[in-house]
């Protein structure tokens, strides 16, 4: 039975973060949210990038952050606590008779797999910062 390498693992999170960003901005086009401020200036950018599957730029995260929390006050706006709820819980078992937010639901769900992949690969990528530097420190 073999192991898979960090490295493989870290492979594999690329291709997954990039697919996630990339349908992440997709279906926040598609829902035609505008926030205001910087975040309305700086959003098409972060979202051409995503498209184009450029994911990594630490530059981005404020921006993810600030759409998830648009997404979340578009939710509670249209059905009172439910953006709280669906920031914390997996909402896609949820049986939902409004299309309007059923989609604004799912691209809440989009939100947190892109963000929990990012999060997975910056993880793994300070597992192996990590282990290449106690292998220094064992020699």
């Amino acid at each position: 039975m073999s192991q898979e390498s960090l490295e493989d693992v870290l492979d594999a999170q690329v291709l997954t973060t990039i697919r996630c960003g990339r349908w992440f901005a997709e279906e926040w086009r598609a829902r035609g949210l505008r926030p205001a401020g910087s975040t309305g200036r700086l959003m098409p950018i972060a979202l051409s990038r995503f498209e184009n599957g450029q994911v990594f730029d630490i530059a981005d995260q404020s921006v993810i952050d600030d759409m998830g929390q648009i997404i979340r006050r578009t939710l509670n706006g249209m059905r009172d606590g439910y953006g709280d709820l669906a920031m914390c819980v997996d909402t896609n078992g949820h049986i939902l008779f409004d299309d309007n937010l059923h989609k604004i639901r799912q691209l809440m769900e989009m939100w947190k797999s892109f963000t929990i992949a990012l999060q997975n690969l910056r993880d793994t990528q300070a597992a192996i910062r990590a282990r290449d530097s106690l292998r220094g420190y064992l020699r």
